[in-house]
């Protein structure tokens, strides 16, 4: 009983990490890739309200919006380094089997 209860609580923290870590690098992504479409949507407006946008600035607003969609597609692929779970292999004797 004692070892099944650890077995459960133990998924469950692995469960909790994951689900932390993936929420932090989404946010974190997804943060920045807010903060990219706000600035082109910005400097948009800017031109839009100025209605004096030269191809210069087009073409420099057109290659933000294929860098961001870039992002995005890499956002949808995140790569990570994961290093593998070491368990001390004593854990259960000494904690649950004194």
């Amino acid at each position: 009983v004692a070892l099944e209860k650890w077995r459960v609580e133990a998924h469950k923290t692995v469960e909790d990490y994951y689900e932390s870590k993936r929420r932090d690098f989404i946010d974190d992504r997804r943060g920045k890739l807010e903060k990219e479409v706000e600035r082109v949507r910005h400097t948009m407006d800017r031109l839009m309200r100025k209605h004096d946008a030269v191809q210069q600035d087009i073409d420099l607003l057109t290659q933000d919006i294929r860098l961001i969609e870039q992002k995005f597609s890499e956002f949808q692929s995140l790569r990570f380094t994961i290093h593998p779970l070491v368990i001390d292999g004593d854990l259960i004797i000494r904690d649950i089997f004194p």
